[in-house]
């Protein structure tokens, strides 16, 4: 008995070195990122990765910081790991909710995604996927975008079953980013409308760029034309100014896709710059 228990490990052991890519892919649901759960409250760059390390390989946090703090915090879950984050606020506080689970070998299985948005023409979320018109998208990620944070605002095709169905992994490069900021660069006008409303975007995605090429930050006030604001509120992805300050409404420049495509190319969806922020309330 003990030595058909040996000989069995020691198979195993010889299929997971010389075979592992032929084994069946993991399985998981859009639910299984519901299912841990850590709460965190003004936590600092330890506590966040110290969060993310402890859960599992699909979990999410969710995070309660004063507004004044919301920046930092945004840019520490994004380094730490987490994805699509959304975020609430209110007069002085600002609550998070991010996913841990972009990790992973990517598998084709013949889906596609596109941006469900009415102002927005293209997206870019935190695995640098930039979904404009018709993306595709590895396994992985459609589950990822089948979660209750992006199934209103991202639409998914199904899974080709002939692909579906092989045991190995099907190379796919998933990464897209290149083709499509060239493609992005010419579907936007340039010409940014009229900056009249006061807007805050709550997410999922990292950033939404609009047909004019005004590009919107999560996590950041921004000014934009009346029109766009009332798209983006059809999608119940921002909150508009209740109050904006007359004096200084508009601190920086919003940033237009079409002239940061020409100096930078598409390095720029990747940059951390500033992009927009104006004094108001939420």
């Amino acid at each position: 008995m003990m030595k058909k228990l040996l000989m069995t490990a020691v198979a195993a052991g010889l299929l997971m070195i010389l075979g592992g890519c032929s084994l069946a892919p993991e399985k998981y649901t859009a639910e299984d990122f519901e299912n841990v759960k850590i709460t965190l409250n003004k936590p600092t760059v330890s506590e966040i990765e110290k969060a993310y390390s402890r859960l599992p390989a699909r979990g999410m946090v969710m995070v309660n910081t004063p507004f004044i703090y919301l920046s930092g915090v945004l840019f520490k879950l994004e380094g730490a790991g987490f994805i699509g984050m959304t975020v609430d606020v209110s007069a002085n506080n600002a609550s998070i909710i991010a996913y841990k689970g972009k990790e992973g070998d990517c598998r084709e299985t013949g889906r596609s995604a596109t941006p469900k948005l009415n102002f927005a023409v293209a997206a870019l979320d935190d695995a640098d996927h930039l979904l404009y018109k018709s993306t595709r998208i590895c396994e992985k990620t459609a589950i990822i975008y089948s979660t209750s944070l992006y199934r209103n605002f991202a639409g998914v095709t199904g899974q080709d079953p002939a692909l579906a169905a092989k045991n190995e992994k099907a190379p796919f490069l998933c990464t897209t980013a290149e083709d499509k900021a060239a493609e992005l660069s010419k579907g936007v006008t340039g010409k940014a409308e009229k900056p009249e409303q006061g807007i805050f975007y709550k997410g999922p995605f990292k950033l939404l760029i609009t047909k004019d090429g005004t590009v919107i930050r999560r996590g950041k006030g921004l000014m934009v034309s009346k029109k766009t604001a009332e798209g983006l509120l059809k999608d119940n992805c921002v909150k508009v100014a209740i109050k904006q300050e007359k004096k200084s409404p508009l601190k920086f420049t919003p940033l237009n896709y079409a002239d940061k495509y020409k100096t930078m190319g598409k390095d720029f969806l990747a940059s951390n710059m500033q992009i927009g922020s104006f004094e108001g309330t939420f």
